[in-house]
């Protein structure tokens, strides 16, 4: 886990001299914006927008994404990669396009973990496209604003609030399937961390919606 206080560079890390603004709370967050080498990062096991994907193969596949994560982060990652690839293809088939074209215009969030939790789908696309043109460093690394958790006092609830807010509460209708967004809903209510109106407003719904 990174620390505000390490030289981050000495993790391949590079500074860059952007900030990206997070609502966290009540308040928003001003968090440093680094470019990050993929091969320290890794997928949100708990992405809301293929949660019927990933239970799916956890039912239905001898994988245990769990104790891959712990075991081997790189297989771990090339198996969110498919997930996240296979669910929405077309869509991300122009991203990578996009990306290809014009380079990574939207900014990400990661966790000091490496856990990337906005942007998953530009994580992927880059992912493809570095293992396409290995020698482009355009492609080599996901530009990101890293949260600093422990440094912050950032809650495992504010991390999930704003994970709802980008997941689903960004005008994303066409972007989710609604039963992946029930799925995640029903289960953060069952945990107890959230009841129907604080969900409702980080994902700018009616509670009776």
């Amino acid at each position: 886990m990174w620390s505000k206080n390490d030289n981050l560079s000495n993790y391949g890390i590079k500074y860059t001299a952007q900030t990206k603004p997070i609502p966290l709370g009540n308040t928003t967050h001003e968090a440093q914006v680094f470019e990050i080498p993929l091969d320290k990062l890794r997928y949100n096991s708990n992405n809301g927008r293929i949660f019927m994907e990933v239970n799916k193969l956890k039912t239905t596949s001898s994988i245990d994404l769990k104790q891959l994560e712990s075991s081997d982060v790189d297989e771990f990652n090339k198996e969110f990669e498919k997930l996240i690839w296979e669910s929405e293809k077309d869509k991300n088939e122009y991203t990578k396009n996009n990306i290809k074209q014009f380079g990574q215009l939207e900014i990400g969030v990661v966790l000091s973990d490496g856990v990337v939790v906005d942007g998953n789908r530009r994580f992927t696309c880059l992912r493809k496209l570095h293992e396409e043109y290995p020698q482009d460093e355009r492609f080599a690394y996901f530009k990101a604003a890293i949260l600093f958790t422990e440094d912050d006092k950032i809650s495992k609830k504010d991390i999930k609030k704003y994970e709802f807010q980008v997941q689903f509460g960004r005008d994303k209708e066409v972007d989710y399937k609604a039963v992946n967004f029930a799925m995640s809903i029903y289960q953060e209510v069952k945990s107890g961390e959230f009841t129907i109106p604080e969900i409702a407003e980080d994902v700018h719904k009616k509670p009776s919606d």
